[in-house]
């Protein structure tokens, strides 16, 4: 059971993408164990209020596939462009960087990247997702991005 100050931060997180880094008023045997208390309770209720508005979507677009063998579609998605925008004898090294660099937001794979990623950067990919699916997004304060990048992955739809 949340507490009252527990329900208005993962409140304020919801409409604003922000939290408070120390988890505050969450309760932990220490401080680590607060802060994976915090970031779990956060991740849960964005977890929890995206699946709420994809429910509301008519139909999920299932005719979106991504191949099996992805490193070879990602190289191809981007191998025109590098080759447009890179010295020749660089193209193989930023080929070989971007075609592991790609991540598919899918139904199947949102959760899992909300949970493993910083709750900032979980909050955006969580609108980025409902916007795509044509979803409302979980705040009027999202940004309308068609991508994202993370440490060294960039989440396309």
């Amino acid at each position: 059971m949340l507490s009252n100050a527990q329900e208005i931060a993962i409140a304020q997180f919801l409409q604003s993408g922000n939290y408070d880094v120390m988890y505050s008023s969450f309760d932990g045997r220490d401080h680590f164990d607060r802060i994976k208390r915090g970031h779990r309770s956060h991740a849960e209720a964005l977890v929890s209020e995206l699946r709420i508005r994809e429910s509301k979507v008519a139909t999920l677009n299932a005719s979106i596939v991504i191949p099996d063998e992805l490193q070879a579609f990602t190289r191809a998605k981007v191998e025109p462009m590098v080759r447009g925008l890179v010295r020749k004898d660089e193209c193989e090294l930023v080929l070989s960087l971007l075609e592991v660099s790609v991540e598919f937001v899918t139904a199947e794979r949102i959760e899992e990247l909300i949970f493993q990623e910083e709750l900032s950067d979980a909050w955006e990919i969580a609108n980025l997702y409902l916007r795509s699916i044509g979803a409302e997004p979980i705040s009027s304060e999202a940004p309308n991005i068609v991508d994202f990048s993370t440490k060294a992955k960039c989440l396309r739809l």
